[in-house]
């Protein structure tokens, strides 16, 4: 009797499990579809004309949006109970607040440029796409298995886009043909601006160089976790390889930002593996020092022509500045026209995307090149105000605070923290936090790290 009823147990106990495990695949699998999707597969859809505006919306849109609708009815179903490990936490609630302020922000927006109402409306739902994802995963993805799972896609998926920008170097021809098959439908294929680019700036699936250089920034420390993770003497060449092919395709992007912001998150890496070694051994270490001083010695003409001669001489030939503005001078005109926006219209915010055309009236009048602030922490002010610029730092703060890990663990949250400091710097000159692909990617990995964080305490 004894043994039947253990049995008995055990059985009850494995039915009630493959039960969760059901849905568990089910959504596993639909995240799968939709970071691809965002990335590798975006096959535009027909556009979309709506009172006299043309939008260009991508299957993963549509899925976030489902995914969306799904969250909120499951909530509400449950009466308004959300199935986090162990609730809800300061980060999530920080979060919560700056998708709450970024609604509000739009629909002032929306409520002064009253013209550009589906511009505003569309930007908002685009803007709100990261939050969903962060909410999904808090939700649904709680175990370190589909959490490395997860985290390996995702660096999966920066092979193929490191690979795609490794052919537009070489085969400019071939990658707009890629980009052609991926993007049929998107007018950047009418853009003269990226298609006469394509042989000069690396922008490989992202088509922006800048976009695709703040991806390298998060996505270089999960390369170096799973470098040292393996013991293949073959997969660490590959990996060597791989990881030669990144700063080679970053370097290519020409991304004065991408180049800071890469910099600085190195420098914190280093800090990291030198005081708890916790992505690779000190050989490691020397070894790619040396590996990427030499990258960049064979690449100096290319790093010099970019950060010297563009950044401080003028454009001579670029008809996009009237009088040969340098792009040093030009950033400059951009921070102080900022500044003046925001303090002309401070108890006012112009909402996401909004921000440019408010700049745009504080610029000298033979400047052309348009209101883009081309600062992250300007650009947050300006759009959402001032309770938007502190919650932003909070969230910061936030992720630096997050507790200590188990050991497997605490390298993904050193990875994190250290992709953020490079964000912060390569914001300084250009909008890192703003790009969608790179929220997109920064979320998701809060999101894992909070559920393996959550999981490891609930063990102990």
């Amino acid at each position: 009797m004894v043994v039947k009823g253990s049995f008995s147990m055990h059985f009850q106990k494995a039915s009630r499990l493959s039960k969760q495990c059901g849905p568990l695949q089910v959504h596993k699998m639909w995240l799968y579809l939709l970071l691809i999707n965002f990335f590798i597969l975006p096959r535009v859809l027909p556009p979309l004309n709506l009172l006299g505006f043309r939008f260009e919306w991508q299957i993963a849109d549509f899925m976030i949006f489902v995914t969306g609708l799904y969250l909120f009815g499951r909530t509400i179903i449950r009466s308004g109970k959300i199935d986090f490990i162990s609730g809800i936490d300061t980060l999530d609630k920080v979060i919560f607040l700056i998708l709450i302020v970024q609604v509000f922000s739009s629909i002032m927006g929306i409520i002064r440029f009253s013209n550009s109402f589906i511009f505003a409306f569309a930007s908002l739902l685009k803007s709100i796409e990261p939050y969903i994802l962060y909410f999904f995963i808090r939700a649904f993805v709680k175990a370190e298995r589909e959490a490395n799972s997860i985290i390996n896609l995702l660096v999966n998926i920066g092979k193929i886009i490191i690979l795609v920008g490794i052919i537009q170097i070489i085969y400019p021809n071939l990658y707009l043909t890629i980009i052609k098959i991926f993007y049929s439908k998107s007018r950047i294929l009418f853009n003269e601006g990226f298609v006469n680019s394509i042989e000069r700036r690396v922008s490989s699936l992202l088509l922006n160089p800048n976009k695709l250089a703040n991806f390298i920034i998060i996505l270089f420390p999960l390369m170096l976790i799973n470098l040292g993770r393996i013991s293949s003497f073959w997969k660490k060449v590959y990996y060597l390889v791989y990881i030669v092919a990144t700063i080679v395709v970053l370097i290519y992007t020409l991304s004065r930002e991408g180049y800071l912001g890469f910099a600085t998150m190195l420098i914190y890496l280093i800090f990291i593996i030198k005081k708890y070694r916790s992505f690779l051994s000190i050989k490691y270490l020397g070894f790619f020092i040396i590996l990427i001083l030499v990258i960049i010695s064979l690449n100096f003409s290319v790093l010099y022509q970019r950060i010297a001669i563009y950044t401080f001489g003028g454009n001579i030939g670029n008809l996009e500045y009237m009088y040969e503005t340098s792009s040093f001078a030009e950033r400059f005109i951009l921070w102080k026209s900022t500044l003046n926006a925001i303090y002309k219209n401070l108890l006012y915010v112009t909402g996401i995307e909004l921000g440019s055309e408010i700049v745009k009236m504080y610029t000298p009048a033979y400047f052309i090149t348009g209101g883009d602030p081309h600062n992250t922490f300007l650009r947050t002010f300006l759009e959402t105000g001032i309770l938007g610029f502190l919650l932003f730092w909070y969230f910061i703060i936030r992720i630096f605070k997050i507790k200590k890990m188990e050991v497997k663990f605490e390298r993904y949250k050193f990875a994190l923290q250290a992709s953020t400091i490079g964000l912060l710097f390569s914001g300084i000159l250009g909008d890192s936090f703003q790009d969608f692909e790179i929220s997109v990617v920064l979320f998701a990995l809060i999101g894992l790290i909070q559920n393996m964080r959550e999981g490891y305490e609930k063990l102990k």
